[in-house]
């Protein structure tokens, strides 16, 4: 097998890019890749309710096991258990990612081509998304905050009663309004059921 060929170097003087660094444009791709998965399975398959309060309670009323119950003709009745419902609530938890952009690099020409701050808001919003899917899927433990605002608890599937949609804040204020008033804080307020 033959080896390559070696290449010559250049005539004494020759200007080449080596020398020219810093004066040659590089070749940057104008697009920014996330390679990090976004998928929340768990919290896009649940249905989104308003919440007016911090605590939001309800009933769940569940049946008698089914059984077989044929009765011969003139029997006397029997009255069957009640089953009394439970009483569920969820509480709504606060999530929060920062954002702090200067001004200067709002305004310069930056890779991806469209202002750092806004493209920040859209990585933050994700990353609150996986934060909600990652407490409602792993065995967090419950535990209130200093003033009972707010609660972190079980996932769905452990012994709590955790089995119910996760709601959205009750405010009306519409998805464009909150993105034209966001500052360095991306919050999102989601209900967590227990």
């Amino acid at each position: 097998m033959a080896s390559p060929p070696t290449m010559a170097s250049a005539p004494t003087n020759t200007y080449t890019q080596q020398l020219a660094s810093g004066t040659v444009h590089e070749d940057v791709s104008d697009v920014i890749y996330r390679i990090d998965p976004e998928e929340t399975p768990f919290v896009s398959a649940l249905p989104q309710v308003g919440s007016k309060q911090i605590l939001t309670e309800w009933l769940v009323q569940t049946l008698n096991s089914a059984a077989d119950v044929p009765q011969p003709e003139g029997f006397t009745a029997v009255i069957s258990p009640s089953v009394k419902p439970v009483r569920m609530s969820n509480v709504c938890q606060i999530f929060a990612r920062t954002v702090g952009v200067s001004g200067t690099l709002r305004v310069v020409d930056s890779i991806g081509g469209e202002d750092e701050y806004n493209r920040q808001l859209v990585m933050r919003g994700i990353e609150l998304k996986r934060d909600l899917e990652l407490v409602s899927t792993s065995n967090i433990p419950k535990a209130a905050t200093a003033d009972c605002s707010a609660s972190i608890g079980c996932p769905v599937g452990s012994s709590a009663p955790c089995q119910v949609p996760i709601m959205k804040s009750g405010s009306t204020e519409s998805a464009a309004s909150k993105m034209s008033r966001a500052s360095a804080v991306v919050v999102g307020t989601v209900g967590r059921s227990w």
